[in-house]
């Protein structure tokens, strides 16, 4: 059998079109009939690359060290250092500074969910088993305060190997050493061996004054912004292929006023008569309205129903109850969220029966924005599965994050 083809690459040498020429070379690998030795991949990939006005350095350290690099990688080293040739020794690391750093802003709701396209798709070039892996590790290093998070990747994060071979705990010591002094509250510390405290969703110990005197033991230079709480579902999302919301790339990257957040909207469609959760949207002052469908939106003979907040108002637990008559693909038949003044909104009027499970942002945290996901089609039915994800509140209530 001749060998395989490959696509040629003649640049520009940019993160969207070098991983992609990749992958075609990845695809013909893996569709030719025969066993491709590792050095011969090296050979192939290597030899497509032509010289053009933006491949000449590429094209040139290809021809001068071709032997020795087909002698000493594997395909899967290759692939790793021919990345780092092209496209930068830190391009892991710049990926998700973009991710997690979009915002709106003065853009377009065009331009925003292009730009939020744009960024998706470039972590999407990041190998996906790492980043479902360390999702967790990313967000506390690239949602920490900017400051903290710049000093961090300056002094501790060489390479994006780094944050893959640190420890959970390693990462959550860059935050505290260059998020200065910690204390809790208006008095105490933190104790050794307690940092599972910090999570929301797990018991926090406080003093026996009032939560709005003595907020939870966070330490208040603690700089991370947001914690994702787990998703919970009763679906099994293998049965449908899933398409993934998270508001984590639109919350800003710095506190913000809680008088931003102004309503919640909830839409639900309705086959047969019967409301399913499909979408919503998070209003906020002057910025993107956390929305993971916007076409939904556009099918105005749906349902849907709004809460206005009033300025020093929040989200503070939300219950989930799945449709019990579609038990081979369970979908959320009610979704109700409650705030801090005891008001609801839900599907089914701000009322439920039994509820599948409960979610609550503990004292002195907010939840100010979801993730999870929904069906794979053009529109969001039925949402699968569903997380909060919280941010922490000054001691006064009136900003999150701080």
């Amino acid at each position: 059998m001749p060998d395989p083809k490959l696509p040629p690459f003649t640049g520009p040498p940019t993160i969207p079109i070098f991983t992609n020429w990749l992958l075609r070379c990845n695809h013909a690998f893996t569709r030719h009939p025969d066993p491709i030795p590792d050095s011969l991949k090296i050979e192939l990939t290597g030899d497509a690359i032509i010289q053009t006005s933006s491949t000449t350095d590429l094209h040139t350290w290809w021809i001068t060290n071709s032997m020795s690099i087909i002698q000493s990688h594997t395909w899967e080293s290759f692939q790793k250092a021919l990345k780092r040739k092209v496209l930068g020794e830190k391009w892991e690391i710049e990926v998700f500074k973009d991710y997690f750093g979009v915002e709106q802003g003065d853009k377009s709701s065009g331009e925003f969910e292009e730009e939020v396209g744009r960024v998706v798709g470039l972590v999407g070039a990041v190998d996906s088993s790492e980043v479902k892996e360390n999702m967790e590790k990313c967000l506390l290093v690239f949602k920490a305060r900017e400051e903290v998070r710049d000093r961090i990747l300056e002094e501790k994060v060489e390479s994006y190997e780094a944050i893959l071979e640190a420890k959970r705990e390693d990462v959550v010591g860059w935050l505290r050493k260059y998020g200065g002094k910690e204390k809790v509250g208006k008095a105490g510390s933190v104790v050794p061996g307690k940092e599972d405290s910090l999570v929301p969703g797990k018991k926090l110990e406080t003093d026996k004054k009032t939560e709005r005197e003595n907020p939870s033991p966070i330490p208040d230079s603690f700089p991370i912004l947001y914690i994702v709480g787990q998703c919970s579902t009763k679906a099994s999302t293998s049965m449908v292929p899933q398409r993934y919301f998270n508001d984590t790339v639109t919350l800003p990257n710095k506190p913000f006023p809680v008088r931003e957040m102004e309503g919640f909207k909830l839409y639900a469609c309705s086959p047969s008569g019967v409301h399913y959760f499909a979408a919503y949207e998070f209003f906020r002052t002057n910025k993107k309205h956390f929305h993971f469908d916007t076409k939904f939106t556009t099918n105005t003979s749906e349902f849907s129903t709004t809460i206005n907040f009033d300025n020093d108002e929040y989200i503070t637990s939300y219950v989930v109850e799945y449709d019990t008559n579609k038990s081979t693909k369970p979908a959320i038949g009610n979704f109700c969220i409650k705030t801090s003044k005891d008001k609801t909104l839900g599907i089914k009027g701000g009322v439920w029966g039994t509820p599948d499970f409960e979610v609550k942002a503990p004292p002195g945290w907010a939840i100010v924005g979801l993730h999870g996901s929904y069906d794979d089609k053009d529109w969001g039915f039925p949402i699968r599965a569903i997380g909060p994800i919280f941010g922490r509140l000054s001691g006064d209530r009136t900003e999150v994050g701080v």
